[in-house]
């Protein structure tokens, strides 16, 4: 299976995202509040608060934990368990991939920054974020089976 050019595109801009806003929260770690929301409800809203160094070095770690491993595991498509294993179900696996891969590094750099700033999601977030992983599952599964 050929890598495609747009996923390149797409996994330079998801971490460009991811980097830039870890440096954000690194340059502005002196003024970032010394509790920063640690759990935020369905609507967006703050429900707890958290230290600022547990809070946010934790979900950094786990940010660039999830950004690595789903950058590794684009590299390894025989390990993906595929209804079938055509090269259009992989092609339309990697297709998949490489959005959600985008789209999830967007959220978590969202997500990082309105914790560093003190503010709420919004409650557009959980709708999006279901519509970004439903629909392109829902591309996987109608390309793995089309013919």
């Amino acid at each position: 299976m050929k890598r495609r050019f747009w996923y390149n595109i797409t996994d330079a801009l998801g971490l460009l995202m991811l980097l830039g806003v870890t440096v954000f929260v690194l340059v502005r770690w002196q003024s970032i509040p010394a509790q920063v929301p640690a759990h935020f409800g369905a609507g967006g809203e703050i429900t707890a608060y958290g230290n600022k160094a547990s809070g946010l070095v934790s979900l950094l770690v786990f940010i660039w934990i999830m950004a690595v491993a789903m950058e590794v595991l684009g590299f390894f498509p025989q390990s993906w368990n595929l209804p079938r294993r055509t090269p259009r179900a992989y092609q339309a696996a990697a297709d998949t991939l490489a959005v959600l891969r985008a789209g999830l590094n967007a959220f978590l750099a969202y997500l990082l920054l309105c914790t560093a700033l003190c503010r709420g999601l919004g409650p557009w977030l959980l709708p999006a974020l279901i519509a970004l992983v439903v629909g392109t599952l829902a591309y996987l599964l109608i390309q793995s089976f089309r013919r």
